[in-house]
């Protein structure tokens, strides 16, 4: 029986007490045979964020589950595991840790056993559209022979992957209405591929050569002009490198040598102070720090908290409030 919630209709969320029910929706593209393996009624939570050229899911069961069976044509499946069960999940009959990316080989069919109480993210995406940031991004080693590989456990590098897949389950869970903006699905897209793509340790040298050939100072002062320029729009390492003519490891490299941050890392110190400047002349009756925080691309506003007190020694409202005490006439006004 299925348990509908009200979401937007780019968001889905379902409890599912039926084994075929679950594989029913699961199947839109892919063609599962899913069985349920513990002798107890099922209560799995099922939650997909559509983003148009793919989506992301994520799936929560009391009873371990069996899901065998193709996957879908001209699409790459990225798993993990964002909570471990109460055992370890197999693939293939392949034990696959919380530290391990798995399922990418397209030609290799679902066969998959879910322990209880595992969670599990799935990004489902399209091809082309992975092949197009790999190529912005330079990485020709991810290639065909790297897909049929199927498994990589690389727990070095897998931990901001992780942290940024559910710091959005939460999302889609509690701020769903946030995420029916056609916009913030598209940046969330293009946020997380080059995560992904950054997790992936490099098995050869590929760099991209730019069509004119930079100083590593100038392409970084390049990137901080566009940055400064579009401070209040959306902003992704696929665009920074699309306007900047280069690829992401001569940028990386750069901000590197230059700031010792990466440029998303040096992009968002830009945005906090963005932000400190707009609460510090802003009127604490009419504006929030919620839409004011939004303007510059935090829609978490738990962690822009955290990275806001860090940096600034202050909460965001406690920013808003003083600009308000510190307004000329605000101490005639207390008087009077």
């Amino acid at each position: 029986m299925l348990k509908p919630v009200d979401y937007p209709p780019n968001i889905l969320h379902r409890s599912f007490s039926d084994v075929d029910d679950l594989a029913g929706v699961l199947s839109t593209r892919r063609n599962l045979q899913m069985a349920q393996l513990d002798l107890r009624p099922l209560q799995c939570d099922l939650l997909l964020l559509n983003i148009g050229v793919g989506e992301f899911s994520f799936l929560c069961s009391n009873c371990a589950l069996s899901a065998r069976g193709p996957k879908a044509r001209g699409f790459i499946d990225f798993a993990f595991v964002l909570q471990a069960g109460t055992q370890e999940l197999t693939a293939h009959k392949v034990t696959v840790s919380s530290s391990t990316l798995f399922g990418f080989d397209n030609l290799r069919e679902n066969d998959v056993i879910l322990p209880a109480h595992l969670t599990l993210g799935v990004l489902q995406i399209k091809q082309s559209v992975f092949e197009e940031y790999l190529q912005v991004m330079g990485r020709s080693d991810v290639d065909s022979r790297f897909l049929a590989t199927n498994y990589l456990c690389c727990p070095s590098t897998f931990d901001p992957v992780l942290t940024y897949l559910r710091q959005l389950y939460a999302l889609v869970k509690n701020k769903a209405k946030f995420l029916s903006h056609p916009h913030v699905s598209r940046l969330i897209l293009e946020d997380f591929l080059p995560l992904l793509v950054d997790a992936i340790p490099l098995r050869r040298y590929a760099e991209m050569v730019t069509d004119q050939p930079i100083t590593q100072a100038q392409l970084v002062q390049q990137a901080e002009a566009y940055m400064l320029a579009h401070l209040n729009q959306p902003i992704t390492l696929k665009n920074l490198c699309e306007s900047l003519h280069t690829s992401n490891r001569p940028l990386y490299y750069g901000f590197q040598a230059v700031f010792g941050v990466s440029p998303m890392a040096y992009l968002k110190l830009l945005r906090l102070h963005a932000v400190r400047k707009a609460l510090m002349t802003a009127d604490p009756a009419t504006a929030t720090v919620e839409n004011i925080a939004n303007q510059f691309g935090f829609w978490s506003a738990g962690h822009f908290g955290q990275d806001y007190k860090r940096t600034f020694g202050e909460r965001p409202s406690e920013t808003l409030k003083r600009s308000q005490d510190e307004r000329p006439g605000a101490g005639e006004v207390a008087r009077n």
